[in-house]
């Protein structure tokens, strides 16, 4: 079975990448809750340059080899600060104009060890019921962790999705 038929797909290309996501915020000293930011983006054949997205593009354009992409949509949530045995949970639906819908899941754990965060993700299409991604990476607060996969449905383009964790004051 080729990585294309794979539904859901784990990941199909993964980088930590160091551009800021569009609202890039200050990595604050340590606070009891984290906000995270989730960017959907489009990968198909747009032309024109979408300016939401335009600090990771570059990276985009090194990881993919698409015409162009564009930002389907952008939510924010904040979590609790994650503990080693107590992770956080984040639940968020996601609607960009169209008629997906997105059921995002996270779990966050802290890693004492690397001070990273361990992130379990899973994002599924609700308004039909299939699972687009599953994956479970590290990441450090200010840094950009950039997923793909391969088309998950024939009639939508191939999506990526980019989020990163900040510190809150």
């Amino acid at each position: 079975m080729t990585l294309r038929r794979m539904l859901p797909i784990l990941c199909a290309l993964m980088l930590a990448v160091a551009a800021p996501l569009v609202r890039p915020s200050a990595v604050a000293a340590q606070s009891d809750n984290v906000r995270v930011t989730f960017q959907f983006i489009e990968a198909d054949g747009f032309v024109e340059n979408d300016p939401a997205i335009a600090p990771i593009v570059d990276q985009l354009r090194r990881l993919f080899r698409f015409e162009g992409y564009r930002l389907l949509t952008e939510a924010t949530t904040t979590a609790s600060r994650p503990g080693p045995e107590m992770p956080s949970m984040v639940s968020q639906s996601v609607s960009p104009a169209d008629d997906t819908q997105f059921g995002v899941e996270m779990q966050l754990w802290h890693n004492a060890e690397s001070e990273a965060i361990r992130v379990s993700l899973s994002i599924r299409d609700n308004a039909v019921g299939v699972g687009v991604m599953e994956v479970t990476v590290n990441a450090r607060p200010g840094q950009t962790i950039v997923l793909g996969s391969s088309k998950y449905r024939p009639d939508r383009p191939t999506l990526i999705v980019a989020f990163r964790i900040d510190e809150m004051d």
